[in-house]
């Protein structure tokens, strides 16, 4: 499959190592891509596990990674050649309860968003229940997904935690969440991302997906979405759908936020190279604006904006 958009800070070739034959190929943003606007601020470092996700070769290939340098073009990093029917590469599938809450289709066919549990008891399955409905209805609610739902699946995992809670969401709570998101990633208390990336991977690989949202068991505002990765949200508090739909965005599409004001502490120069993202410009060319399609005639660009 080739990956038409270009879009993403890293990609990844699929390989066949017999006839040199391009199988696969995908952008994707990573949680390290996220720490790296910020690491030069801090005096220790922090390791990260890092996992891509790509159909499983039949014969032996090579696993070509590709990082986007400054003005915007991929180069290769690094290279892998890998035997797919190596014994030490078996998988156990995690135990866990699987429910389709949206069947429209064979996943060869349809969008597949695998909902996942972090923070949720045992006790609290039938809040889960409602938090998974109110995600559905929130995403289905605008387009473009309001008009395309017959397109997609959502199919729900039920990953139990020991205890109820998302880690951080108060002062001093560290609970043993099986997913293990929490608060205060990157030093960003309305952040929340997973410390376990690979055991995120494990269940949501229980079924067929092709992208990955985390309820997150809380009241505390918050949550946090990386294209081609996951998506977290707050499922409980008063504005969740929103914050869903938003982190979806970023998951999906790939698109920047979009902040006036901002409590991020990302450090950014000017840009010589217009983003990659869809969404934000740089307005290095004003003829050539990325939705210059959308924006009515008369319209001043830049865009006066009166706040």
């Amino acid at each position: 499959m080739d990956d038409p958009w270009n879009l993403g800070l890293y990609a990844f070739d699929i390989v066949d190592d017999s006839h040199g034959e391009l199988l696969y190929k995908q952008g994707f943003c990573s949680d390290f891509g996220e720490w790296k606007p910020q690491w030069r601020q801090r005096s220790f470092k922090k390791n990260f596990a890092e996992s891509i996700r790509f159909p499983w070769p039949k014969r032996k290939f090579k696993l070509i990674m590709r990082k986007r340098d400054s003005t915007n073009l991929f180069h290769e990093i690094w290279e892998e050649y890998i035997n797919p029917n190596h014994y030490e590469l078996a998988w156990q599938k995690p135990d866990a309860k699987i429910r389709y809450f949206l069947k429209n289709g064979e996943p060869k066919e349809k969008v597949d968003i695998v909902l996942l549990a972090d923070g949720y008891a045992i006790t609290d399955t039938a809040a889960f229940t409602s938090n998974v409905e109110r995600f559905i209805d929130a995403f289905f609610s605008v387009e473009p997904f309001k008009n395309r739902k017959t397109e997609f699946n959502v199919a729900v995992v039920y990953a139990l935690s020991p205890v109820s809670g998302i880690r951080l969401e108060r002062s001093n709570y560290y609970p043993s969440n099986i997913l293990g998101c929490t608060f205060y990633t990157f030093d960003i208390e309305r952040y929340v991302l997973s410390e376990k990336e690979w055991t995120v991977r494990d269940y949501a690989a229980t079924v067929s997906y092709d992208f990955i949202g985390i309820l997150l068991n809380t009241d505390k505002y918050g949550g946090g979405g990386i294209y081609n990765l996951y998506t977290t949200a707050s499922a409980r508090t008063y504005n969740a759908g929103y914050v869903m739909v938003h982190e979806m965005g970023h998951h999906i599409a790939g698109l920047a936020d979009e902040y006036y004001t901002s409590d991020i502490p990302y450090q950014v120069s000017a840009p010589k190279y217009e983003p990659w993202e869809f969404n934000i410009t740089a307005l290095l060319n004003p003829d050539s604006l990325k939705w210059r399609n959308l924006v009515e005639p008369n319209t001043p660009i830049p865009t006066p904006w009166q706040k």
